[in-house]
């Protein structure tokens, strides 16, 4: 039997010294840092989307079912900046239709037959404006340009303009572009 003694060699294992650990813990923030500012602008960039497509689309609708209104209306009979009221004919019975801009609350409003419905919500303050122009074209003005006037009984046309904002994340965001037509009374 032989016996012999070997000698192994021992492999010293270090710890992280205090200053490497810093360093790791430093890069590594950095590194969350950036991450977490990328996902917080990617999210903010998605609900400002989703929010521009919903303003959009309540806009779009109230203008449609106004231009629809308007169309088919018989004639104005009063005006103002904030407010219109036109006279329709449904089954023989005449019953005026009227639309409000309440410029506190930020909400468009149709009224007709004692019932009333909010067309829109959340327009930007004092951003909603009626007028309206007459039938006659003044070349002054350019070729085909209706006049405006401030007289319900000439009225031809009407233009509609607003703004919508709503809050996101803390921020008042508004819509890129402004709701705007100008709608013909066909029967006048």
């Amino acid at each position: 039997m032989d016996c012999t003694i070997t000698i192994t060699k021992q492999v010293r294992t270090a710890g992280l010294t205090l200053v490497e650990l810093l360093v790791a813990a430093c890069i590594s923030t950095m590194v969350f840092a950036a991450v977490s500012s990328g996902v917080f602008y990617c999210a903010r960039s998605f609900v400002a989307l989703a929010n521009y497509v919903a303003l959009d689309n309540a806009s779009r609708s109230a203008l449609d079912r106004m231009t629809t209104d308007i169309r088919q209306s018989n004639r104005l009979v009063s005006y103002s900046p904030t407010n219109l009221v036109f006279e329709m004919t449904a089954n023989g019975a005449t019953a005026n239709l009227s639309y409000s801009y309440n410029s506190a609350a930020g909400t468009l409003t149709r009224n007709y037959t004692n019932e009333t419905t909010t067309l829109l919500s959340e327009i930007l303050t004092n951003s909603c404006r009626f007028s309206i122009f007459k039938r006659n074209v003044d070349y002054d003005y350019g070729p085909l340009v209706p006049i405006p006037t401030s007289n319900a009984a000439v009225c031809k046309g009407v233009k509609l303009s607003w703004t919508c904002s709503r809050m996101i994340l803390g921020k008042s965001a508004t819509t890129e572009s402004v709701q705007s037509a100008q709608i013909v009374i066909r029967k006048e």
